[in-house]
């Protein structure tokens, strides 16, 4: 159940707006189980090495706030990685309070 070499799926997680989700796990699952985690601009890297075989169908998936996207593919052990960038129907942003006057703690 290894591969070769190293095989990535990497990609980018967005909101509906196309606002990019920090802290996001992205969950891949082949033969077994592997996820990553989004990092500041919405990217995450994960290694099917040691986690997928050739012809494999793999299902990518992640979900936050209540919202959730998946999607598959056949790994190719022939292709160097697969991109998958995935977009939640959500907006991630939180409005920031605003400043109350005088009350310079406030941002």
């Amino acid at each position: 159940m290894t591969l070769p070499f190293p095989w990535i799926v990497y990609g980018i997680v967005k909101d509906s707006t196309g606002s990019t989700i920090e802290g996001v796990t992205v969950a891949a699952v082949g033969d077994t189980y592997t996820s990553g985690v989004t990092d500041s601009i919405g990217r995450y890297i994960i290694n099917l090495q040691n986690y997928a075989t050739d012809g494999i169908t793999v299902t990518v998936t992640c979900a936050y706030q209540g919202e959730s996207i998946s999607t598959t593919f056949t790994l190719k052990v022939e292709e160097p990685g697969k991109r998958l960038d995935l977009t939640l129907l959500i907006v991630s942003r939180v409005p920031r309070p605003t400043a109350a006057v005088g009350n310079p703690l406030m941002f």
